[in-house]
């Protein structure tokens, strides 16, 4: 019997990552199986024309979705709602805590993200509260443009179509011109020594722009980006004001919160409780 090669191994891996999850973007995919944007949309591709998934740009869907969620993805206008109607538990409770925050009139830098779309869609419904978020998401804006309260501004700039964001030199000066209360900024990785680890991509300088543009400096990421890693850094820890994430952090880390005098936050012990309760069933 013969041996499954390099990628065949590397394409089972992206089926279970995205049937585990209901869906992946492709930038998350690359970090976790260390290989370029072209590797996974030709993997995405072949397995997409098998059936084992969906292809859409930028993100892959698991083909547990329903006949009726397939053709409105496919349609791309609903992209931003199916991803957050299949969003993790996890992101939504990560929105949570970072909702708790923000108050009425805060202006929020918001990359582009799974976890921020979740954050954008908890502000949404938070009606009492008025916002203005500066974002590079495309997705992002979808969602936001349902919060009569939301006052949206999108960076402009060079369009990716493989992130749907706007990137480049003209969203890095777009965002020169704001200050935020909060920038919350998404990780692929952390490093106890070296910070805050991203994939390599056009977003790295549109996220280093939010950094030095915001008052409060926001890591928002699960559990898993601690034994997971990127090949660029983004920031140091000395840059970072709030982590908040849905599990402790391994205790390796809690020396270098406490010499940067980092704040954790992590979602209620109730909400934690649920949902632990909820995987077991």
């Amino acid at each position: 019997m013969r041996s499954e090669n390099g990628h065949q191994k590397r394409r089972k891996s992206i089926v279970g990552l995205v049937n585990q999850r209901g869906y992946m973007m492709v930038e998350d995919l690359c970090a976790i199986l260390g290989v370029t944007q072209a590797t996974i949309r030709s993997d995405l591709d072949a397995l997409d024309a098998l059936g084992q998934l969906i292809r859409l740009r930028g993100v892959a869907l698991s083909i547990q979705y329903s006949p009726e969620e397939r053709r409105h993805a496919y349609s791309g206008d609903n992209r931003a709602a199916i991803m957050n109607h299949r969003m993790s538990d996890e992101k939504r409770l990560i929105a949570k805590v970072c909702m708790g925050l923000l108050k009425s009139s805060d202006t929020v830098f918001l990359d582009t993200s799974s976890t921020n779309l979740a954050l954008a869609s908890a502000m949404v419904e938070a009606t009492d509260k008025a916002f203005t978020v500066v974002t590079n998401s495309v997705d992002i804006v979808h969602v936001l443009k349902l919060g009569s309260q939301v006052n949206v501004v999108a960076t402009g700039g060079d369009y990716e179509a493989a992130t749907d964001s706007f990137v480049g030199s003209l969203a890095v000066q777009a965002l020169a011109g704001f200050r935020a209360d909060y920038a919350f900024i998404t990780a692929r990785g952390f490093s106890v020594r070296t910070g805050i680890r991203v994939y390599h991509s056009q977003n790295t300088p549109v996220r280093k722009a939010m950094l030095s543009s915001a008052a409060k400096r926001v890591i928002v990421a699960d559990h898993s980006k601690f034994t997971m890693t990127g090949v660029e850094m983004l920031c140091g820890w000395d840059q970072v004001d709030i982590l908040v994430t849905d599990r402790a952090p391994p205790p390796e880390y809690l020396p270098v919160f406490e010499a940067e005098n980092i704040r954790v936050m992590l979602p209620d012990k109730a909400d934690l409780a649920a949902l632990e309760t909820e995987e077991t069933l």
